[in-house]
């Protein structure tokens, strides 16, 4: 195997180990290593393997992590079919279509889960042109993968669109472009958290009203946008509405582009990592900080402008006494 291609499933193995796992990004290294070392550069292979050969390969793993990893391997994808001729929309993941009528259809959070590169070297150089709700969005669902990990990566990512939208609307309401007038209290917008609905609080100050999705998928957030919009049309009773994981993350890709993703996805996590290690109960009163540091310098809303990598890893615990 060459050096790159080495490198390319050594990757994607610690992809696998830090988000499907959930395996802290220090112990992820080594057993990643013997895996790709051992000629284990793909899920299935690892899946193949026994408990007992992969305690071998692997000792620094204990009995539950041993039963995670042989769980997330040896999972078989679910087949989709893609969406036919009948109008209904679909997102493409990969070159893979998925059909989005059913609104209930489940799909499984590994699919959902964000490509992430954690090479520091290349993380250091990189700069990507994009907008500020995409960058808002993907630093939301890395605070949520941390602050809900068992709800997995369909809840974050529909949560962290959820919250991007409510942050426009309200800033559409600042500037005057909003359709719909201020609440009672002349400062919460009246959309955000229908009668009857529970609230998340998804990213900084933002809470989002949400619904359940299935019984061990977690919470999906409201559509609160397509639901005002059926009931501009005269609907008084408009459909429920929820934003589907698979349409976000298909923008996230589009936005950053699937390399440009993980180079950004990868420096948010390190810099959350270095925090959460040093202050695990306050880490995330830092992080709606942390985007407005970082998010790019445009004229008018609505435009692209530079993400520097750098300065998102320059974020990070760099002493004792933080900074």
């Amino acid at each position: 195997m060459s050096n790159g291609n080495t490198a390319s499933s050594l990757n994607d193995i610690l992809r696998l180990l830090t988000t499907s796992c959930k395996l802290p990004l220090a112990d992820s290294l080594p057993v990643a290593s013997a895996l790709v070392k051992n000629g284990l550069t793909r899920k299935e292979l690892i899946g193949a393997k026994s408990q007992e050969e992969l305690q071998e390969i692997c000792p620094s793993l204990n009995q539950q992590q041993l039963n995670k990893l042989r769980s997330v391997c040896s999972s078989s994808p679910r087949k989709r079919a893609a969406t036919q001729s009948t109008g209904s929309p679909s997102v493409t993941k990969r070159g893979r279509k998925y059909a989005v009528k059913d609104k209930d259809a489940p799909i499984s959070d590994t699919e959902l889960e964000l490509p992430i590169d954690f090479d520091e070297e290349l993380i250091e150089k990189t700069v990507v042109s994009v907008n500020r709700a995409p960058l808002m969005m993907l630093f939301a669902a890395s605070v949520l993968r941390h602050q809900h990990p068992t709800y997995g990566a369909g809840s974050h990512l529909s949560l962290a669109s959820a919250a991007a939208a409510s942050a426009a609307r309200k800033k559409a309401k600042s500037i005057g472009l909003s359709r719909t007038p201020a609440g009672a209290n002349g400062d919460k917008d009246v959309r955000e958290v229908p009668e009857g609905y529970r609230t998340l609080r998804a990213f900084g100050t933002i809470d989002v009203a949400i619904i359940r999705r299935g019984d061990k998928e977690g919470y999906w957030g409201l559509d609160i946008d397509a639901m005002e919009k059926q009931a501009e049309t005269g609907n008084r009773e408009p459909e429920v509405k929820w934003i589907h994981p698979a349409q976000v993350r298909a923008y996230l890709v589009r936005a950053f582009g699937e390399k440009g993703l993980a180079i950004v996805n990868g420096a948010v996590e390190l810099l959350i990592r270095s925090w959460e290690e040093r202050e695990p109960e306050n880490w995330s009163e830092r992080a709606w900080g942390w985007y407005l540091r970082v998010r790019p310098e445009i004229a008018e809303w609505g435009q692209k402008g530079p993400v520097r990598c750098k300065d998102i890893l320059s974020l990070r615990v760099k002493s004792e006494a933080g900074t």
